[in-house]
This record gives structure tokens, sequence and C-alpha cells, in this order.
């Protein structure tokens, strides 16, 4: 039987985490016709230069969440990221959503994402997030199987009411899980605001895309105040200064391409504003 420890977020002078979930939108999660295989590839790399700049001129760290199915298409851009000091961590292989997977299927998913970690740069993963965030109540097994594979912490829940995924229940600030073999795993929920009883996340991607950059900042001081970490997370292809292409139709279009333009600037103006940091080195920081 696990327990639930509703612990005070750790004092750590590296407040926030930046993330960012390493996967090539054309390829391996739209699935895209639009494009042929060397446009895609051309758009990805400049996807991930654009966010490097950005993360060098702000000497931010990171953590990225690799798809295996990525990182065996740019293993390159897998080891120059962990060789310019961000965390390299698992997003799983074939992002496919969790609450569709057995147990098994799921720890097949997650060893075939070690191993391909393991073997770009000579070390394995200690954190996950689950693709979609497609982890509620009823996928809680997941942490046993993380433990077992080496994993310190997930980043894979978003607590609020969504239409397509969320766990509302779920604690805001980060959790430590005691597990079935006494083993220990962090969650740290992705962040939202809760006013009037209400939970509204403010994490990134689709979120920031559509809110004011004054409306974020007020959101990171909003969570620092309550002493808890703000847990954000972007996408590559949310960086491409072109337009995205979906074959999807125009609806799609409209809406991955909605306020893309403004996320380099915003991820920028609040790199610049508080510190931010890996996921490794907070729970380093606070152990």
């Amino acid at each position: 039987m696990r327990k639930f420890h509703n612990n005070d977020p750790p004092q750590t002078t590296l407040k926030h985490l930046a993330s960012i979930d390493f996967e090539d939108w054309y390829n391996d999660v739209e699935k895209s016709t639009q494009l042929d295989y060397r446009e895609s590839q051309q758009a990805f790399r400049r996807q991930i230069r654009k966010i490097t700049e950005i993360l060098d001129q702000t000497q931010t760290r990171c953590t990225f969440f690799v798809l295996g199915k990525t990182a065996e298409r740019y293993p390159n851009l897998v080891q120059e990221l962990q060789h310019k000091g961000h965390e390299i961590a698992s997003h799983g292989y074939g992002h496919e959503k969790v609450f569709n997977l057995t147990p098994r299927e799921f720890e097949e998913d997650i060893k075939k994402s070690i191993e391909i970690i393991d073997s770009l740069i000579r070390e394995k993963p200690v954190g996950y997030r689950a693709p979609f965030f497609s982890v509620n109540k009823d996928q809680f097994w997941i942490y046993d199987i993380l433990s077992k594979h080496g994993f310190l912490y997930s980043s894979s829940i978003f607590p609020f009411n969504g239409r397509r995924y969320g766990t509302g229940s779920h604690p805001l600030t980060p959790q430590k899980k005691v597990l079935s073999d006494k083993q220990e795993i962090t969650e740290f929920p992705m962040s939202v605001v809760n006013l009037r009883k209400t939970r509204f996340p403010v994490a990134g991607g689709g979120f920031w895309r559509v809110m004011p950059v004054n409306s974020i900042k007020w959101s990171v001081q909003y969570i620092q105040k309550q002493n808890r970490p703000f847990n954000m997370y972007l996408h590559p292809h949310e960086f491409d200064p072109s337009p995205l292409k979906s074959h999807k139709g125009w609806k799609r279009n409209l809406y991955v391409n909605l306020g893309r333009k403004t996320i380099h600037k915003k991820f920028q103006y609040l790199l610049t504003r508080f510190p931010f940091s890996t996921f490794k080195e907070y729970l380093l920081s606070s152990s």
C-alpha cells in the first residue's frame, strides 16, 4: 500500500524548474505528411537551435525530457545538450499515452528509452515525464516501475481538471511517494494557480501561447510566494520561426500556430527575471 506524504517543498535557491519536451513534432507526435523528411529534420534542428540560444544567453540549465524515437533520429543533438550542462531525462520511447498502456507495455517503453539515452550519453536518466501528462490516480502503478529502473523523480501530473488530461485532486507541491519496496520517488506536478477554489493551468505549452507575459510573470510570483517551485514546460515546435503545417485540417493549423510566435520572447523574459534550473539539481540541493 503506498503512502503519500504532503510535505512542504524544500527550501532551495534553485527555486523554479525549466523543461523542454524533446520531441520531433512533425515525425513523432503529429506524424505530419505536409513536409518531406529533409524539411522536417531542418525544422527540428532550427527549433532546438533557438532554444539553446536562449538558454545560453540567460545562462540557464534546463531539463530536456527526451523522447526515445526522437533521440534515435538526432543523437548528436542529445549529446550536445548534455555537453552544455543540461539534464537529459526520459519522455518514454513511443509517445504513447500511459493510460492506454498496460504495466508491461509501459515498462518495455521505459526500458527502451533508458537504453537509447544511456547509449548516447553514457548515463541513465533519473527523471521521467509521461507523454500528454497522461497519468492520473489509476496509473500510480508507474512509480514502482520507474523506481525499479532507477528513476528518482517524475513530472507527469497536471493537477487540474482538464478536458483531455489532468488530476484535479493531486497536491500542488512536490510529493515524495513511498513505494511498496520502501523506496521513494518524487512527483513534481505541473504549475497551476488556485483562485477561488478553481485551478488554472499556467505551466507552459498552449497555455503560455494564449497568456500575456505579465500574467505568466504574475503566476510565477504567486507560486513563489507559496514557497513552491514554478514548474514550466515547452516544446521545440513552439519555437519554430516558420508556420507549422499539419495534415489534420485548418482548425488544427489554427490551434498549433495561435500565439506561437510569442513563446520565445516569453521564455527568455522569464529566464532573465527568475532563477530556473534542472530537476536533478533541485533534488540534489534539497537532499
